[in-house]
């Protein structure tokens, strides 16, 4: 397997983070296994999972229940040691229950910070990987330039192969949330709305 097929597992456990609990323990017992194989010493640096008192208390800081996915990715490995090198994804760290609750609470004053994102995965650099934990059913977009890892991904994702232009990605996503059935936001710019106007040479 490769970093795209772990993105796209952890994605899936993202997606599905309402969902049936029997599938993220299959999905983390694929990517543990993934891991232990392919990438030992960041497999070594994983934390343990995190216990009911650990997931009573980011409850608490979040002021709703852990998504249910979420809860299962945490009792899996709760983060990663701080000092560790590698990350989980990309740039990104796993973090635990606690660091979780910290970001939320330092970020939920902030402009344009929604209170239902909860921080799930941190460069270290001020960005995460949120979880919208209104709207765990929203689809996911791969984009991606390796286009022969395609079928690794199946057909639970809609992939954009690198290059394209933005009125394909335009196309793209206004398909994808018109089949969630759910009304565009008013944070959402449509592209053409976006571009200057043309002026005739």
């Amino acid at each position: 397997m490769t970093g795209v097929a772990v993105e796209h597992r952890l994605l899936a456990l993202i997606r599905r983070a309402a969902g049936d609990a029997r599938s993220d323990a299959e999905l983390l017992a694929r990517l543990d296994a993934w891991l232990k194989k392919n990438r030992k010493r960041y497999h070594k640096g994983l934390l343990p999972g995190a216990d009911d008192k650990a997931l009573a208390s980011l409850e608490k800081a979040l002021g709703r229940a852990v998504p249910e996915g979420l809860a299962a990715l945490l009792r899996w490995h709760n983060g990663q040691e701080e000092d560790m090198i590698g990350a989980f994804v990309e740039s990104f760290n796993l973090m635990s229950a606690d660091e979780i609750a910290a970001a939320y609470q330092e970020r939920k004053g902030e402009k344009g910070w929604d209170a239902a994102f909860v921080p799930i995965l941190d460069d270290y650099q001020g960005d995460h990987v949120v979880l919208d934990a209104r709207k765990p059913e929203l689809p996911v977009l791969l984009i991606t330039g390796y286009s022969h890892l395609a079928p690794q991904v199946g057909s639970e994702f809609t992939l954009l192969r690198k290059p394209f232009d933005l009125a394909e990605l335009s196309r793209v996503a206004a398909r994808m949330i018109a089949q969630t059935g759910h009304a565009l936001g008013d944070n959402v710019v449509r592209l053409r709305d976006a571009r200057p106007p043309h002026k005739p040479g």
